[in-house]
């Protein structure tokens, strides 16, 4: 995600999108512009960050940072949490593997989202459905549910897991492409749930 004089993709999908709350933070202190955000149609509580580890000799030098906050939906509070990670395979598993052990300390219903840069038979999304994350698609998906490259896309990278949630509360979800100028490479997923 972008955010800058130039292109400020958050003020943008706000725009196309009635999302009402927002969070965007940087990916680094050198790298202000560059990041993670979450829109939402519901307010958003206690943000927090989690630097996804990098080790210097790693082939993906880039800054990767999870970002999340709280909601309260119905009688639940729940976490959602937004990654970002890398697309070689041993920085991505490593990525994953610390993203879900600090996940752990929260005692509510999870919503895991994000370019996770690796199909389903990559190691880090079966280390997290093997941990007990739920992935929506398998659950309530129709088709292939490709998400890049946008606008045709042919690979399955972004996810919505679950966790703390019964399955069966999962209705649908679908990749949809965007109505207006293309803001993203990704086709964005939409996850409808029972209460």
């Amino acid at each position: 995600m972008h955010v800058g004089p130039q292109l400020d993709q958050v003020e943008a999908l706000t725009r196309e999108y009635p999302y009402r709350h927002k969070l965007f933070m940087a990916a680094s202190e050198s790298l202000p512009h560059q990041g993670s955000a979450i829109l939402a149609d519901v307010p958003l509580s206690a943000p927090w960050s989690y630097a996804l580890p990098r080790r210097k000799d790693d082939e993906d030098p880039s800054f990767r940072r999870a970002i999340g906050a709280t909601f309260a939906w119905h009688s639940e509070v729940w976490q959602l949490t937004n990654a970002h990670c890398s697309w070689v395979a041993p920085q991505n598993l490593r990525q994953i593997t610390a993203l879900e052990a600090a996940l752990q300390a929260f005692p509510g219903p999870q919503c895991l989202v994000g370019d996770f840069n690796a199909t389903p038979d990559g190691s880090g999304i079966q280390y997290l459905v093997q941990t007990g994350w739920t992935d929506s698609y398998e659950v309530a998906g129709r088709g292939l549910g490709m998400t890049f490259p946008a606008p045709d896309p042919h690979r399955r990278i972004d996810y919505i897991f679950l966790s703390g949630v019964d399955p069966q509360r999962l209705l649908d979800i679908r990749a949809v492409p965007e109505a207006g100028e293309p803001l993203s490479d990704h086709q964005a997923l939409i996850l409808t749930l029972s209460r």
